[in-house]
């Protein structure tokens, strides 16, 4: 591993402040979830969320742009086998602190609505939180692969309490299906990556500056491409795979669709995090086929967004449209491209 393009985050600001910042909501969520004042609830979470809005503005002050290639604030910690690796470039920064944003404006809003007093409708707020932070600094692909699954614990909760009648169930039913899916083939796409690189060096590793530095031929590097692509295409939601998110709109609440618009942007940071920079032989060799996707998910989404009269299902719609058009940016192989995209995933959310 070249340490050269590691700074650590002891060296930076003294403590493991990416580790700090997952676990201030997620601590928060469990005495909001213990408390038995529903008044105390809002009031935690609130102060919870300011508390991580803070750290993370905070930590983008210290943060070195001159730095163009390389992780900051790395932490790394090994136990019985397992590792546990956190650290933020330019881009995954820029998404911590819109998700701590956005989470205290959520919080804010949920002052004004019947929700002041439910506190599992906050501690799902919170977890969200957590759990966007923690997959967006995860420097593991298995790390980052359970914070998505945990993901969906809030996203079901939320759906359920949101929703009316038997419909809730059939929504929670599809996005089981579309999700466990996605879950599925990005999870096959992780082992087949580790365990083919084990076979030439001999070790094992699902951490990202591993796989990134072994840069080796895999015998089904493009079965490996297609399972991490069609598992975070149907997160983006990228078309074809987009059914899932136009009905799960029309269950959700203002304040939780603020976080969950976050969420749907870690599908495309899935494919700038992993997809690219470990497959890229093999993601420009097919960038034909994604960019065709892209063009068409642009204009069928457009089309359908002008034919809605529910302005939940306009906006899912919209989302679609714009999705196809970040995949475009990002498989354009382009400096002026990747940036766009990343640019434009962080002032839609």
């Amino acid at each position: 591993m070249d340490n050269a393009n590691i700074i650590l985050s002891t060296d930076i600001v003294g403590f493991p402040i990416l580790s700090v910042l997952t676990l201030i909501p997620l601590v928060t969520m469990v005495l909001v979830i213990i408390t038995s004042q529903p008044g105390v609830a809002l009031r935690l979470g609130i102060g919870g969320a300011i508390l991580t809005l803070l750290l993370s503005l905070y930590m983008l002050n210290t943060f070195d742009p001159a730095q163009v290639v390389g992780v900051q604030f790395y932490e790394k910690y090994q136990l019985s086998g397992l590792t546990y690796s956190v650290g933020v470039d330019g881009t995954s920064i820029l998404f911590v602190v819109v998700t701590a944003v956005l989470a205290v404006l959520a919080m804010i809003y949920t002052l004004t609505t019947r929700r002041v007093s439910d506190k599992i409708h906050i501690a799902c707020m919170l977890g969200y939180q957590g759990i966007l932070i923690g997959a967006f600094t995860a420097m593991n692909a298995m790390q980052f692969w359970f914070w998505c699954f945990l993901e969906l614990i809030p996203v079901v909760l939320m759906t359920l309490r949101a929703g009316s009648g038997q419909n809730r169930r059939w929504v929670v039913a599809l996005l089981l299906q579309h999700w466990g899916s996605g879950l599925f083939m990005v999870l096959a796409g992780f082992l087949m990556l580790g365990f083919g690189i084990m076979v030439t060096t001999d070790v094992l590793s699902f951490d990202w500056l591993v796989l990134k530095e072994n840069d080796v031929k895999l015998e089904y590097a493009t079965l490996i491409f297609f399972l991490l692509f069609f598992g975070f295409a149907i997160r983006m939601p990228l078309f074809p795979f987009h059914g899932w998110l136009p009905v799960l709109a029309e269950q959700g609440t203002v304040a939780s669709a603020s976080i969950f618009l976050v969420s749907l942007k870690l599908g495309i940071y899935g494919a700038m995090r992993f997809l690219i920079p470990l497959l890229p032989e093999v993601a420009e060799q097919w960038t034909w086929f994604v960019t065709t996707l892209g063009l068409i998910g642009i204009f069928y989404g457009a089309l359908l967004a002008l034919m809605q009269i529910n302005i939940r299902r306009l906006l899912a719609f919209a989302i679609i449209s714009q999705t196809g058009l970040l995949v475009i940016g990002l498989f354009d192989f382009n400096k002026y491209g990747m940036e766009g995209s990343i640019l434009l995933s962080v002032q839609t959310v």
